[in-house]
């Protein structure tokens, strides 16, 4: 879990200026509510509103890009669990 949410955090940073915030002074500073409030939420609601309008075959094209993000929390715990289990399978680990 915590080697998911660093590679969730550092993909998600890396996307532009998300964790870094301007305050009201015009300050820089270090903030990751956006990493907690857009990155869980966000693809769930997307993806409510895409259905919710009718069109799947956008919905499918987002799940097909965000499955590959890792940018996305959910993709980047699936992948770390995917790659945990390989290696529980092949008993390396």
């Amino acid at each position: 879990m915590v080697i998911a949410f660093s590679i969730y955090s550092y993909f998600f940073c890396k996307l532009g200026n998300t964790c870094w915030r301007k305050d009201y002074n015009g300050i820089e500073i270090f903030n990751l509510k956006s990493l907690f409030n857009e990155g869980f939420i966000g693809p769930i609601r997307t993806i409510l509103i895409f259905l919710s309008n009718g069109q799947i075959w956008t919905t499918y094209k987002y799940l097909k890009n965000e499955g590959i993000n890792l940018a996305n929390p959910y993709t980047a715990y699936g992948i770390v669990r995917f790659i945990n289990n390989l290696l529980i399978f092949n008993k390396i680990i």
